[in-house]
């Protein structure tokens, strides 16, 4: 069915200790996402964009609420493995250049997630780091290069390619365009 969910966030919360204090990012958020929907967040800078997109991929913890995908709660660990959630949900990081690892190659960076969640031989692997890399618009000799020597842009394709190479459900992207000019943004 097209309406079908695909996540619902239920009274999330997200909390995080400063001074020893708990202060409050995000508070009882409620949203709900449907196969073939794009849900735009906005907001002003520090009202918890980013926090409730690192919450939706599991990079921030929630204090309270539920993560419902596909039906079940992914809150807890053995649901999200049972689920095959860490692949199906997938973020493009505003800030591309720290989500590389700077002692990998691009080819090493591209074919992680396919190695963590696929089970294919090399050959197989190979051929699609090449078609990764066609999609995105950058050359084959990227791959045995580390992210450092390419711009902000590239650095930007290189992280979609890796997210989309486990065709995820789901993509969280956090402003993937804002820190790159305006000819780069209509590229990627």
């Amino acid at each position: 069915m097209e309406s079908e969910n695909i996540l619902e966030a239920k009274q999330v919360s997200v909390a995080f200790r400063i001074a020893g204090k708990f202060q409050k990012a995000i508070y009882d958020i409620d949203l709900r996402l449907r196969r073939g929907e794009v849900l735009a967040i906005v907001g002003e800078s520090g009202s918890g964009k980013s926090t409730i997109g690192k919450t939706i991929v599991g990079l921030e913890q929630m204090t309270s609420g539920q993560l419902i995908y596909k039906g079940q709660d992914v809150s807890k660990k053995k649901i999200r493995n049972q689920l095959k959630y860490n692949k199906d949900v997938q973020m493009i990081f505003q800030d591309a250049f720290s989500s590389l690892n700077p002692r990998k190659t691009i080819y090493d960076i591209i074919a992680e997630p396919i190695r963590n969640f696929e089970k294919i031989d090399a050959n197989t692997e190979n051929k699609r780091i090449h078609e990764l890399l066609d999609i995105v618009g950058l050359p084959k000799q990227a791959l045995e290069q580390y992210p450092f020597q390419f711009s902000g842009g590239q650095q930007q394709r290189i992280g979609i390619a890796r997210v989309v190479a486990t065709n995820p459900k789901l993509i969280v992207a956090d402003e993937p365009v804002s820190a790159l000019d305006l000819s780069v943004q209509a590229q990627v």
